[in-house]
Formats: structure tokens, C-alpha cells, sequence
């Protein structure tokens, strides 16, 4: 499993996809900010450093862009390896199904993860540039945490995209689809507002995170739920899908 680890990071530092990834990440960062300082220009001494963090939360780049990264690369990893015949190559050098799946989803994990970090800390600077105030530690840490619990948020829709790309094996139709399902989640989302019944759930009441009106205990039971139930299916698939074919 720690051979499949690093050679998924391998694939993916030499793409220099890492480069360009963390630069476009910056640069929306940037732009959204910019556009929210012209916005909120006679109200700026009321938009607190928090506040910014919290609005973002449920903005663009963490509700729509950050999901929708994340389909890309797993489409990537799970599609691109199946058509390209590297799934073949890994169950011929004796590596179980079991450790190839489990490898890959702590790799995607490990770059959803780094990928939130990238939006947190690109959000932090332009805050800092645009609004020229400074942040006190407690409420960067107070909205790392809420920030890492939307990482964390984007395993089902990671989930659903694996199954997906299961019965397409194709890396457009796999995206395509991925984010058909996305963008419908999010719709149902509206009729349960502050609820984590769907899919993007997680991520659509980012807001609560902040305003501490969440149960942690109610959020890890249910992304717990969907871990677990989404695994045994991919993993029933993944175990029976004939990758000769």
C-alpha cells in the first residue's frame, strides 16, 4: 500500500500539475478576494478576518471549484490508470486489489487535504493584502479547523466519483458525470439547509463550522456513514470489476 502512496505522488510531481495547481489556486484566491473588497469597499471595517473566512466557506472556490478539482484528480488517478493499462501493471507485480484502492484513497485524501490548505492559507494572504489587517492567531486556528472539517467533507462526493469512474473508465465522461451529480447534490442541499443528508452537505454548511451551531458528533457519525457504506460498495465492485478486459 506505501509503494502505491508514493507512486501516485511520483505521477504526480512529475506531471508539474503541483505547480500550476497551487498557482491557479492563488490566483482565485486573489481574484475572488479582490472582488469581495470592490463589493464590501463601504463595509470593509466591518468584514472581520473571520467573517471573510466564514463567507468564503460556502462561496465559489470551496462550494463549487474545490469539489470540482477534486473530481478531476480522481478521475485521473482511477479512469486515466484503467484505459492506460497501469491497473494492469499493478496486478501483475502482485499488488492486491485491496492495497491499490486503499493506496490511491489516501493519496486523494492527502492532496484534498492539501488542496483546502492551499485555498486557506491563498484566502489568508489576500486577506492580509486586500483589507490590510492583520490576524490575531485564535481565529486563524479557529478557521483552520472549520477549513480542515470542509477537507475532510469532500469524501463522499471523492467517493461517488470513484464508483462513477468504476462503470465509465473514461476520464471525460467520468468528470462530466461526476459534476452533473455535484451540482445536483448541491441544488438538493437548498432543501435541507444546516442538514448533512446529502453528499455535499459537508461542504454546502461550511457556515455552521464557524458559528459553532455544528455537532461534531452528528458530523462524524454521518461522514462516518458514508465512508463506510460508499467503501463496501467501491470495494464489492472494485474486487469483482474485471481490469482485463
Amino acid at each position: 500500500m506505501i509503494k502505491m502512496i508514493i507512486v501516485e505522488f511520483k505521477k504526480f510531481l512529475e506531471t508539474k500539475f503541483i505547480i500550476l495547481y497551487t498557482f491557479i489556486t492563488f490566483i482565485t484566491c486573489f481574484f475572488i478576494t479582490f472582488i469581495e473588497k470592490t463589493l464590501f469597499e463601504n463595509t470593509a471595517d466591518a468584514f472581520s478576518y473571520l467573517e471573510f473566512l466564514n463567507f468564503n466557506s460556502t462561496f465559489m472556490l470551496v462550494k463549487i471549484i474545490f469539489p470540482v478539482l477534486m473530481i478531476f484528480i480522481v478521475s485521473n488517478v482511477f479512469s486515466s490508470d484503467y484505459s492506460d493499462g497501469t491497473l494492469k501493471y499493478f496486478l501483475l507485480s502482485d499488488i492486491s486489489k485491496n492495497k491499490i484502492y486503499f493506496g490511491k484513497i489516501i493519496f486523494i485524501m492527502s492532496i484534498s487535504i492539501l488542496t483546502i490548505l492551499v485555498i486557506f492559507w491563498g484566502l489568508n494572504i489576500s486577506f492580509v493584502v486586500f483589507f490590510k489587517d492583520v490576524i490575531i492567531i485564535e481565529h486563524c486556528l479557529i478557521a483552520l479547523s472549520a477549513y480542515f472539517l470542509i477537507g475532510i467533507g469532500v469524501i463522499p462526493i471523492v467517493l461517488i466519483t470513484i464508483i462513477i469512474s468504476f462503470f465509465i473508465s473514461d476520464f471525460i465522461k467520468t468528470n462530466f458525470i461526476s459534476i452533473g451529480f455535484l451540482i445536483l447534490s448541491l441544488v438538493t442541499d437548498g432543501l435541507f439547509e444546516g442538514k448533512f443528508y446529502s453528499p455535499t452537505g459537508f461542504i454546502s454548511n461550511a457556515n455552521l463550522y464557524f458559528e459553532k451551531f455544528i455537532d461534531i458528533s452528528s458530523y462524524c457519525i454521518m461522514i462516518a456513514f458514508y465512508t463506510l457504506l460508499l467503501n463496501i460498495v467501491i470495494l464489492m465492485i472494485f474486487n469483482k470489476k474485471d481490469f482485463w478486459l
